[in-house]
């Protein structure tokens, strides 16, 4: 393990760590205000087609630029200068539909909100594309740096965007006593986050002493990637990430009717999920390298049971977390937000969302991992196929459980979309694997690795 492996975990750690301070700064200095929750909802969206794209792209990128490397210098600079070209392209697309229907994306993203609180929102939005617009043009720079076996900058991607919220709201950063001055500091640390993979690359360019080796066979037969190739190949892992997401913005829009519920559900979900980003995304980025490899060889038998007790391990801590959110779920919310705007109220109504969740988090967990062995053996269909389940599976539980239980059903739905997704991933991967060689899950003439030439 390189000191680079090593930082990924510890960078995540600080991440967590930096995430509830901003999550403790925003409770004392909001509460659960109906102000911070307009935030929430904009800075949602685009913070979420960031780190929710990131995955997706390298998932489908990393193996390309193994192969590339195997293949030849000219075959990688071009494979490179590529999915830079894709990204820029990609990411001003999603940034100008973001900007053209931002009025119409605050409606629906919080159907409870007035029509000023709507429009103040849609205003925010506008401005915080610019999250994306960064975080996205760093996405061909993180699967070059994976490449090189450099993981500390995608790592450090949620601290600095955690710490950039928490300044601000440390130095009382509020323009016109409303949250525009988060919205600042939101733009100004994604534009950072960039920054530092820009300056990462230059140095893993200048070094080849962190080159990961390459895949032991490559077929001398390969067509050379195409744009279109690519797109469609992240255009699939994208909709599975964004069916993962969609989730979360129907609990916002339930959430959105009462006020105060949709900022108790966010304090409660980023409890919930500092301990689960470190478990899961640690083990999805040390081990997903390997398991590409073992993948690109048809073992992928063979890399589950390499890595079956790092899962394990992380799915068993991910339970005894979930333990101490049901012992004293009241005393975890007010040791860490009851102070300033947060009062008792807050207290009792994020502590009943999560406890709920909290049963949801070794699933979580373990479909972080699961998927993206999926996503591995370039499976696009069965995943987007989970990622529809989960979608209808949060819809019927919303409807049934909101309207009887109260914010504390948000959990409950929460508990049942991951435990139902879990299992579903579970028997698809066994029935993918049981027999040798996984088949490949796009037609031959999709495959990036055999797009044919246009």
């Amino acid at each position: 393990m390189t000191w680079h492996r090593a930082a990924a975990p510890l960078l995540l750690g600080f991440g967590i760590l930096a995430t509830l301070a901003r999550e403790v700064l925003l409770g004392s200095t909001f509460g659960t205000q109906r102000d911070l929750e307009l935030f929430r909802v904009a800075f949602g969206l685009p913070n979420m087609l960031g780190q929710t794209l990131a995955p997706a792209f390298v998932g489908v990128t990393l193996p390309l630029l193994v192969a590339a490397r195997q293949a030849g210098d000219a075959e990688y600079r071009r494979v490179r200068a590529l999915l830079t070209r894709f990204a820029l392209v990609a990411t001003s697309s999603v940034c100008l539909v973001l900007v053209v229907a931002a009025p119409w994306l605050a409606v629906w993203m919080a159907p409870g909100f007035s029509a000023e609180e709507s429009a103040r929102t849609a205003s925010q939005l506008r401005w915080l594309s610019l999250v994306f617009f960064a975080l996205g043009l760093s996405f061909p720079l993180r699967a070059r740096l994976n490449h090189h076996g450099v993981f500390w900058p995608g790592a450090s991607t949620s601290l600095t965007l955690s710490l950039g919220i928490a300044i601000a709201c440390g130095l009382g950063w509020r323009v016109d006593g409303t949250t525009t001055g988060l919205v600042m500091a939101s733009v100004l640390a994604a534009w950072c986050v960039l920054a530092f993979h820009g300056a990462a690359v230059q140095r893993a360019g200048r070094s080849t002493a962190n080159e990961v080796e390459s895949i032991s066979e490559v077929d001398a037969d390969a067509v050379p990637l195409r744009m279109r190739a690519l797109s469609l190949a992240v255009l699939g892992a994208s909709l599975y990430q964004l069916t993962q997401a969609i989730p979360r913005f129907l609990d916002r829009g339930f959430a959105s009717q009462e006020p105060g519920a949709l900022a108790a559900l966010e304090y409660s979900f980023n409890v919930l999920t500092a301990p689960g980003i470190l478990f899961g995304t640690s083990l999805v980025m040390l081990a997903f390298p390997s398991f590409a490899r073992f993948a690109a060889r048809g073992e992928a038998r063979h890399g589950f049971r390499a890595l079956g007790k790092w899962f394990i391990l992380a799915v068993g801590a991910a339970g005894i977390v979930t333990l101490a959110c049901q012992i004293a779920p009241q005393t975890l919310v007010r040791l860490l937000y009851e102070r300033g705007e947060f009062g008792q109220d807050d207290v009792t109504m994020t502590s009943d969302i999560l406890r709920w969740q909290a049963w949801g988090l070794p699933a979580m967990v373990a479909s972080m991992g699961l998927a993206q062995a999926l996503l591995g053996l370039r499976q696009l269909r069965l995943l987007l196929l989970v990622g529809v389940v989960r979608i209808v599976v949060r819809v019927l539980a919303l409807q049934a459980l909101v309207p009887r239980f109260g914010p504390s059903g948000l959990g409950a739905a929460y508990f049942a979309t991951e435990a139902v997704s879990t299992l579903l991933l579970v028997i698809i991967l066994w029935r993918v694997t049981r027999s040798g060689p996984p088949p490949v899950g796009l037609p031959p003439a999709q495959d990036p690795a055999r797009a044919p030439a246009s």
